[in-house]
C-alpha cells in the first residue's frame, strides 16, 4: 500500500467536508456525510499513513443523483482517489 501525506489529505478531507456543508440540505449528501464522517475525521487528525482499500459513500455518485452535483462530485473524486490509491 503506497504512503500517502497527511497533509495532502487533510487538505482533500476538508475541501470534501466543505462541500458536504454546502449542500447538505440533499438527504442523499446527508447519507454521505454519516458514511464518511469516521473516514473525514481521521484523515483530518492525521491518522492514515497509507492507503485504504475502500470508501464508503461511492455508490451514492454512481447509483444515486450526487453526480449532478458537479464540486461536490470532484471533491469526493480527488478524496477517492487519493485514500485509495495514493495519486
Amino acid at each position: 500500500m503506497p504512503n500517502i501525506s497527511k497533509d495532502k489529505l487533510k487538505l482533500l478531507a476538508v475541501e470534501l467536508e466543505n462541500q458536504i456543508e454546502e449542500n447538505i440540505t440533499d438527504s442523499a449528501v446527508q447519507a454521505l456525510k454519516i458514511a464518511l464522517s469516521d473516514t473525514l475525521d481521521k484523515a483530518k487528525n492525521g491518522k492514515f499513513k497509507s492507503t485504504i482499500s475502500t470508501l464508503n459513500g461511492s455508490s451514492a455518485f454512481s447509483h444515486g443523483t450526487l453526480s449532478e452535483l458537479r464540486l461536490l462530485n470532484e471533491a469526493f473524486s480527488k478524496f477517492k482517489l487519493y485514500i485509495t490509491l495514493g495519486v
